[in-house]
């Protein structure tokens, strides 16, 4: 199962739409009973106000909704940052990354 990101543009984030999409995402993660493969990850872009919302496969699977909604698609974890753990277990913090 791939990966998904949704970017949130320097406006969007001055706006605290990220914020908006991570309490949306906690409401979802919740009532799916929490799945233990269920993450979220943050990176800023390189301008530094913009920002990627990472979902791993299964916070993708049970979001599906919301990645939709914020125009999110699929990708690959990129290699050349270092994702910020926002939601989801915390033993799922790096072990989903090295998958």
């Amino acid at each position: 199962m791939p990966w998904y990101k949704v970017t949130m543009t320097a406006a969007q984030v001055t706006n605290q739409e990220h914020v908006a999409l991570q309490s949306k995402f906690t409401r979802v993660f919740m009532a799916s009973n929490a799945p233990q493969e269920a993450a979220l990850y943050s990176a800023r872009l390189a301008d530094q106000n913009g920002l990627d919302i990472y979902f791993s496969p299964k916070a993708a699977d049970i979001a599906a909704s919301l990645i939709t909604f914020y125009g999110g698609h699929e990708c690959t974890l990129p290699s050349d940052k270092k994702p910020n753990f926002l939601m989801g277990h915390n033993d799922a913090r790096h072990r989903l990354l090295s998958e």
